[in-house]
């Protein structure tokens, strides 16, 4: 039976008697076996065995008795190197032969020397196996000392490395970008930590965008480590990136930074896996005493110091070195090369919990992988199984939804749906250069003692990086970020819904604030009468004239451009639409939904104090908008005193900068402004009533991206977006104005009197002194708590305006009521 195998397994034991005995030592022995197990593949590719094969030579070789008694009486010495060639020779007591393929066989073994198996059950390759059955559903990981990425293009030259060897996350060392936080670039996530005052270290991860939604938290603890926890399904995965001091640091900043990592290590969870790795400076030799932690399969033969300090760190904390657990060949297991090619050192190393030690399916170094770094990129395999996430479909706002107005289907064909392409500045000028670079490191890692094509690669390196700095300069925008949020908690939100729910926690108190507790009092009149008559046609068509171009949408997705596009008749049921409010005095639910776009102002990008909101409207809702503010704003400048230039015609922040004189002033901004006065005024009951209908019942929707909140309630305030917001706020400060009775204090210009100037909700008060200063805030403060206002003390300062200051005068605070203003030498108004 099996007639094909005999010659083959002759040749196998014809090649190795070959090798002299005194000079067939493992590494020799272990090379030839590794030709002759391609040739023996080769040679039996079209036999078809059954019960009987050859798998994996360098573990377990299976020959029927016969061909090994034969070989063995002829030659067994020579025999004892197949066994040293395979692993360890340790003779076993003679068993039963019987030559039949149904009979049992004779395994030649890596430890057991000869035994008795059954043929009809094949020999299990233990690594073999395990790695084929998990590549599929195991989690790719790495880490990599990149160097830099505060150089133009690095950032995206390392993700597209990262999308070549299909990586789910990388550990990445020397970072050097300041502060902390998380940017999308493509469709991969970069966590990254701050580095030092100097600029050095910084770490963090890559984490492919499929598997986010698995991210419970990322930690930043300095600028040498950070942490990642990803959710599993039956364990946490920790990450734990670190980067170590080099060889050549002090045993103090050794000591400290080994004393914080085990400290850190210490507050994991003992269930959770954890998986330390990153740049240790660490050479792990082949000591006998430390085998059980590092097992022997390490590039090195003698451990350095820092490779002690890893070792004692695994022992004590329960892990294992992985890195050094694979028979790979010496090129996959360097991880660093010295200036000029001459050393190859292993010094970037994979540990985790020797109680997961086997979900570690393979460790090893790609020397393809090229972003500029002197390190090389290490590669593991993890078989665990992440927490899938349920994805609930998006509601995504429909771009044309204009029902009362004309046909769908008519508009989405005539106009399109545009879509919004970014124009990368990393073009294919330099991709040719990071090609021409990669080329010439591919030809130098072939020949690495050669000087000659080792400067070539410099030269290369020298280009790309000039040609990426040009090309960045040519193009100004940055990469675009997509910031996760931190709750109240301080903890990281990186699920969607959690994030657009978070920004409506935020809003909802921002928006709805408290009623004024001591309200002025009004006395009854008489209601304005005076009738104002419906928008004509020609009046809508002109609003809609007016609408601005390149203007974002709201929830309805129609824009200013298809309204002005649009023939007779879409005019014709607008103005239709809008009498028909104008007689009712009540608006389409519709039109009291805004979406609110959180934009960021300055200062940490996770933190939702450092946004504003940008509230979108109808665009349908603006025209009747403007139709009332034309009615409003001729009998508003009647009432406005001359103080106030914000939202008025031929008035300027230039006029306010003219009138201010050497004399105390001081700067008061509002945060909010929600009240209506306006029958106090006089205004028309008619305007009244449609500006009430406007700006009551009203709700919101944040918007993320495309996934949009639940609806918030706005009680309070103005509408912001709205056009006659702006108006109604300056009637609500005028009544502030007079109730404080401020026009007659100040400063005395020529014949008259000026103590307030205004810019919208931007206001100085001007005084002669510091106490005289003080009595008109105090007025001003309590005039506009009547009316719902709060001043916004963070932005509230004085200034005193003098030919010689007084020694010690310049810390000086201005306290009124539980207010306390600092003094400054400058400030910017406006």
């Amino acid at each position: 039976c099996c007639p094909n195998l005999y010659p083959n397994i002759n040749k196998l034991l014809k090649i190795l008697s070959t090798l002299p005995v005194s000079t067939s030592t493992p590494e020799r022995s272990f090379s030839t076996l590794k030709r002759v197990k391609t040739y023996l593949r080769n040679s039996m590719a079209e036999d078809r065995l059954n019960g009987l094969s050859m798998l994996a030579i360098h573990k377990d070789v299976i020959v029927t008795p016969d061909e090994v008694l034969d070989e063995m009486a002829k030659k067994p010495r020579k025999l004892e190197i197949l066994f040293l060639a395979l692993g360890k020779w340790r003779p076993h007591r003679p068993v039963p032969l019987i030559g039949c393929c149904n009979s049992p066989t004779l395994v030649l073994g890596d430890r057991s020397g000869l035994a008795l198996q059954e043929s009809n059950i094949l020999p299990r390759d233990r690594v073999t196996e395990s790695r084929l059955e998990n590549c599929k559903s195991a989690l790719r990981f790495g880490t990599w000392n990149i160097r830099t990425l505060y150089q133009p293009g690095a950032a995206l030259t390392l993700v597209k490395e990262f999308n070549k060897y299909r990586l789910e996350i990388l550990a990445i060392q020397e970072i050097r970008w300041s502060g902390q936080g998380s940017t999308e670039i493509d469709n991969s996530i970069i966590f990254f930590g701050q580095c030092d005052n100097c600029r050095q270290g910084g770490t963090g991860f890559i984490v492919k965008k499929n598997i986010a939604p698995a991210i419970k938290d990322f930690k930043v603890v300095n600028s040498r480590l950070t942490i990642l926890i990803v959710e599993g399904k039956f364990f946490n995965v920790v990450f734990v990136n670190a980067h170590a001091p080099s060889e050549d640091k002090s045993d103090e900043e050794k000591e400290e930074f080994y004393s914080l990592l085990e400290s850190k290590l210490e507050g994991i969870p003992r269930h959770c896996i954890i998986i330390l790795l990153g740049d240790f400076s660490a050479k792990i030799g082949k000591e006998e005493c430390f085998k059980t932690t590092t097992v022997s399969n390490s590039l090195h033969q003698l451990s350095n110091n820092n490779g002690f300090r890893l070792i004692e760190l695994a022992t004590g904390m329960g892990l294992k070195i992985k890195s050094t657990s694979f028979p790979h060949n010496k090129i996959h297991k360097g991880t660093w090369r010295s200036p000029g090619g001459r050393y190859i050192n292993q010094i970037d190393h994979v540990l985790v919990s020797a109680r997961f030690s086997n979900s570690i399916l393979d460790v090893r170094t790609f020397r393809g992988a090229e972003c500029g770094s002197d390190h090389f990129l290490v590669f593991g395999k993890l078989k665990v199984k992440l927490k899938k996430i349920k994805k609930r479909k998006e509601e995504q706002a429909e771009l044309f939804d204009i029902q009362k107005l004309c046909d769908l289907k008519t508009c989405e064909d005539f106009f399109g749906k545009r879509r919004f392409m970014r124009n990368p500045w990393f073009n294919q000028i330099c991709e040719n250069a990071l090609q021409r670079r990669k080329q010439a490191r591919e030809v130098w890692l072939k020949d690495i003692q050669n000087e000659e094509k080792f400067s070539r690669y410099k030269s290369r390196l020298k280009e790309a990086t000039k040609i990426i700095r040009c090309e960045k300069r040519k193009f100004i925008k940055d990469i675009v970020r997509k910031i996760f949020l931190r709750n109240e908690n301080d903890n990281l939100l990186t699920d969607r819904d959690d994030i657009v729910e978070e920004w409506a926690q935020y809003f909802d108190p921002l928006l709805n604030c408290r009623e004024p507790s001591n309200p002025f009092l009004f006395k009854d009149k008489e209601p304005n009468r005076e009738d104002y008559p419906e928008p004509t046609i020609e009046e809508v068509a002109k609003q809609i004239k007016t609408l601005k171009n390149h203007k974002a949408h709201g929830e309805d997705g129609i824009t200013g451009e298809i309204l002005k596009t649009g023939a007779e008749n879409l005019v014709k049921y607008i103005h239709r639409l809008i009498n028909l409010i104008w007689q009712k005095e009540e608006i389409p639910k519709e039109w009291k939904t805004a979406l609110v776009y959180p934009i960021h102002k300055k200062g940490d990008k996770q933190t939702c104090n450092n946004y504003r909101g940008i509230a979108l409207l109808n665009v349908t809702y603006k025209i009747l908008s403007y139709c009332i503010l034309d009615r409003i704003k001729p009998w508003a400048e009647e009432i406005i005193g001359g103080y106030q230039a914000g939202f008025r015609q031929n008035r300027s922040t230039i006029d306010q900068i003219f009138i201010l004189r050497q004399h105390m002033i001081q700067y008061i901004d509002y945060r909010a402004s929600l009240i209506k006065i306006l029958e106090d005024f006089g205004m028309p009951s008619k305007l009244i009533s449609l500006v009430e209908c406007s700006i009551s019942h009203t709700d919101i929707k944040v918007k993320v991206g495309q996934t949009l909140s639940k609806t918030v309630q706005v009680t309070t305030g103005l509408r912001q977006g709205d056009a006659i917001s702006p108006v109604l706020f300056n009637i609500v400060l005028e009544k502030v104005v007079r109730e404080a009775d401020l026009d007659k204090e100040g400063v005395k210009l020529g014949e008259n009197n000026i103590g307030i100037l205004a810019y919208a909700d931007d206001i100085v008060l001007m005084a002669e002194s510091k106490d005289k200063l003080k009595e008109q805030s105090k007025k001003l403060i309590n005039a506009a708590k009547r009316v719902g206002l709060e001043i916004n003390a963070e932005k509230t300062e004085y200034m005193a305006v003098q030919r010689h200051e007084q020694i010690g005068c310049r810390n000086e605070v201005l306290e009124v009521e539980n207010y306390k203003f600092k003094r400054v030498q400058q400030f910017k108004y406006l």
